[in-house]
Protein backbone atom coordinates (compact mmCIF):
# COMPACT_ATOMS: atom_id res chain seq x y z
CA UNK A 1 0.00 0.00 0.00
CA UNK A 2 3.23 2.23 0.79
CA UNK A 3 3.96 2.08 -3.04
CA UNK A 4 0.78 2.89 -4.46
CA UNK A 5 0.93 6.25 -2.01
CA UNK A 6 3.90 7.00 -3.67
CA UNK A 7 3.52 6.48 -6.69
CA UNK A 8 0.05 8.68 -6.51
CA UNK A 9 1.69 11.34 -4.85
CA UNK A 10 4.33 11.80 -7.58
CA UNK A 11 1.25 11.64 -9.93
CA UNK A 12 -0.64 14.39 -8.18
CA UNK A 13 2.79 16.50 -8.51
CA UNK A 14 3.64 15.71 -12.28
CA UNK A 15 -0.57 15.90 -13.32
CA UNK A 16 -1.24 19.18 -11.46
CA UNK A 17 2.28 21.15 -12.10
CA UNK A 18 0.61 24.27 -12.74
CA UNK A 19 -1.65 24.72 -9.50
CA UNK A 20 -0.65 24.46 -6.19
CA UNK A 21 -4.56 24.28 -4.71
CA UNK A 22 -5.13 21.25 -7.58
CA UNK A 23 -1.97 19.61 -6.32
CA UNK A 24 -2.62 19.93 -3.08
CA UNK A 25 -6.04 18.76 -3.36
CA UNK A 26 -4.82 15.44 -5.43
CA UNK A 27 -2.74 14.89 -2.73
CA UNK A 28 -5.18 15.01 -0.05
CA UNK A 29 -7.57 12.81 -2.29
CA UNK A 30 -5.59 9.49 -1.88
CA UNK A 31 -5.56 10.23 2.08
CA UNK A 32 -9.23 10.28 2.12
CA UNK A 33 -9.59 7.60 -1.03
CA UNK A 34 -8.23 4.87 1.11
CA UNK A 35 -9.71 5.96 4.17
CA UNK A 36 -13.26 4.84 2.74
CA UNK A 37 -15.34 2.20 3.63
CA UNK A 38 -18.73 1.20 2.91
CA UNK A 39 -20.10 3.42 5.84
CA UNK A 40 -18.33 6.35 5.36
CA UNK A 41 -17.23 7.40 1.51
CA UNK A 42 -14.69 10.15 2.01
CA UNK A 43 -14.32 10.79 -2.37
CA UNK A 44 -15.03 14.29 -2.13
CA UNK A 45 -11.86 15.39 -3.31
CA UNK A 46 -11.41 12.73 -5.61
CA UNK A 47 -11.42 13.75 -9.36
CA UNK A 48 -15.08 13.07 -10.92
CA UNK A 49 -15.84 11.63 -14.00
CA UNK A 50 -16.12 8.45 -15.78
CA UNK A 51 -12.55 8.17 -16.95
CA UNK A 52 -10.67 8.62 -13.90
CA UNK A 53 -8.59 6.41 -11.30
CA UNK A 54 -11.57 6.52 -8.66
CA UNK A 55 -13.56 3.57 -9.03
CA UNK A 56 -16.46 5.40 -6.79
CA UNK A 57 -16.80 8.68 -8.77
CA UNK A 58 -16.66 6.50 -12.10
CA UNK A 59 -19.59 4.22 -10.64
CA UNK A 60 -21.81 7.69 -9.52
CA UNK A 61 -20.70 9.34 -12.96
CA UNK A 62 -22.53 6.02 -14.46
CA UNK A 63 -25.46 6.32 -12.27
CA UNK A 64 -24.75 3.38 -10.40
CA UNK A 65 -23.52 4.47 -6.82
CA UNK A 66 -26.63 2.45 -4.86
CA UNK A 67 -24.22 -0.74 -6.32
CA UNK A 68 -21.30 0.03 -5.45
CA UNK A 69 -18.95 -1.94 -3.15
CA UNK A 70 -15.14 -1.18 -2.77
CA UNK A 71 -12.48 -3.73 -4.18
CA UNK A 72 -9.63 -2.24 -1.88
CA UNK A 73 -9.38 -2.49 2.05
CA UNK A 74 -9.51 0.84 3.83
CA UNK A 75 -6.43 1.96 5.76
CA UNK A 76 -6.91 0.94 9.36
CA UNK A 77 -7.44 3.88 11.43
CA UNK A 78 -4.12 3.82 13.31
CA UNK A 79 -2.38 3.85 9.99
CA UNK A 80 -4.50 6.94 8.74
CA UNK A 81 -3.68 8.56 12.48
CA UNK A 82 0.29 7.63 11.97
CA UNK A 83 0.22 9.05 8.31
CA UNK A 84 -1.70 12.11 8.60
CA UNK A 85 1.16 14.21 9.77
CA UNK A 86 3.04 12.81 6.83
CA UNK A 87 0.19 14.11 4.55
CA UNK A 88 0.25 17.26 6.36
CA UNK A 89 4.27 17.82 5.81
CA UNK A 90 4.06 16.69 1.92
CA UNK A 91 1.09 19.06 1.31
CA UNK A 92 2.81 21.89 2.66
CA UNK A 93 2.85 24.93 0.54
CA UNK A 94 5.94 25.75 0.92
CA UNK A 95 7.22 22.04 -0.57
CA UNK A 96 4.91 21.70 -3.50
CA UNK A 97 5.59 25.48 -4.88
CA UNK A 98 8.59 24.78 -5.53
CA UNK A 99 6.98 21.71 -8.24
CA UNK A 100 4.88 24.38 -9.77
CA UNK A 101 5.98 24.34 -13.63
CA UNK A 102 6.85 20.88 -13.43
CA UNK A 103 10.40 21.36 -11.90
CA UNK A 104 12.10 18.11 -10.64
CA UNK A 105 15.46 17.24 -9.12
CA UNK A 106 17.64 16.91 -11.79
CA UNK A 107 18.83 13.06 -11.33
CA UNK A 108 22.70 13.65 -12.03
CA UNK A 109 25.04 13.92 -9.53
CA UNK A 110 28.29 16.29 -9.82
CA UNK A 111 31.46 14.99 -7.82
Amino acid sequence: MIDKLIVYYGLAIRRYSDSLENMKTAVWATYYHYSSTDTTPNHQMCPKGVDLWCSYQRTEANGEIDSYTYDYPSLPQNVLIAIKPIYEDLSADNLLSRCIGGYNQNSKTYN
